[in-house]
């Protein structure tokens, strides 16, 4: 499984950017699963990092290339679907994943 390309997207205010990347080699040291919980931490690294970088640099046009430097290979912009509109069970999850990152924040005051 010598560079597999993985394909992703990822949501941005009001548009969906689609991007591939190429997944890091297998750890010889790891069991089937120690493998899938290291490939769900790159994705994982990996949308957090296009999410601040979208808003900060602004949206990315196809075929841009972006530099990760914990990644293996540069993240390539594929598609982006313009005015995307969360879907009911997308909108409740983001609803979820934003109350848990304002919680994790308070307790990290305290």
């Amino acid at each position: 499984m010598k560079n597999q390309l993985c394909y992703s997207a990822i949501v941005v205010q009001d548009y969906k950017v689609h991007y591939s990347f190429k997944r890091k080699p297998l750890s010889k040291s790891l069991n089937p699963m120690g493998n899938f919980y290291k490939f769900v931490h790159q994705q994982k690294q990996i949308q957090k990092f296009l999410e601040a970088y979208f808003l900060t640099d602004g949206k990315p046009k196809v075929e841009d290339e972006i530099c990760f430097d914990t990644q293996p290979s540069k993240i390539t912009i594929t598609k982006i679907d313009e005015n995307y509109i969360r879907s009911k069970a997308e909108q409740e999850l983001y609803k979820v994943e934003e109350d848990f990152k304002r919680i994790k924040n308070k307790i990290k005051k305290l």
